[in-house]
């Protein structure tokens, strides 16, 4: 899981650096945000690594909470795109 954070991670670095590869065009704070959202995830996973050893229920409820942040997503007012944002390819 801490990997599959990790790659999430730099999937969001990436497209900060080469803002080209999406269609739309994101104000750079909006992938600033994105990227410090999806950095929770492998810190979270790889706490959960010794916990597993104390506590397989705990690191359990862990993972359930951390499924229902990402479910959750972003506030919808912190990351809209505008019209102004958007180009036709």
């Amino acid at each position: 899981m801490t990997l599959i954070g990790l790659v999430f991670v730099f999937q969001w670095w990436h497209l900060g650096r080469h803002p080209a590869l999406l269609r739309i065009v994101a104000p750079p704070e909006a992938f600033r945000r994105a990227l410090a959202l999806a950095a929770v995830g492998p810190a979270v996973y790889a706490l959960t690594i010794p916990l597993a050893f104390v506590s397989p229920s705990a690191c359990l409820v862990v993972y359930v909470a951390i499924s229902a942040y990402f479910a959750a997503g972003p506030d919808r007012k912190s990351t809209r795109l505008n019209s102004s944002h958007i180009t036709i390819s």
